[in-house]
């Protein structure tokens, strides 16, 4: 997912963003979950979608912006639909990563709490 955010400030200090984002603590949002990150990046390795790497490439700096990756863990149950109705569980709590990629201003207070979240697709073209 690659989020987004506005330029007016938000009660909770410089780490709500993530917390409301990713988690943590006292928004209680995807309880359990493990994070991982931000993950490194460098020129050599750098995010799967990352702006810098796009068709059109975007500097997030200039808008005062930063981009951050993260790996999310948690259990989710597998369905099936042998048929008409509703869906059975196939495997209970299996575990599940998935990525989050962020795009939080660099200034962590002009976070506004809102949220624009985008599923990645893996045709999305980096150079």
């Amino acid at each position: 997912m690659r989020v987004w955010t506005t330029s007016k400030t938000v009660p909770g200090g410089c780490c709500a963003w993530r917390d409301r984002v990713l988690g943590a603590g006292r928004c209680g949002w995807n309880a359990g979950a493990e994070r991982h990150g931000p993950l490194p990046s460098t020129a050599a390795s750098y995010r799967f979608g990352a702006a810098n790497h796009q068709l059109a490439p975007q500097d997030l700096r200039r808008d005062g912006d930063v981009e951050e990756e993260y790996f999310l863990s948690v259990k989710a149950n597998v369905y099936s639909w042998p048929a008409p109705g509703p869906a059975v569980v196939r495997t209970a709590a299996a575990a599940y990563t998935t990525r989050a990629l962020m795009r939080p201003p660099a200034n962590r207070a002009r976070f506004s709490g809102d949220v624009v979240v985008e599923f990645l697709n893996p045709a999305i073209s980096s150079t």
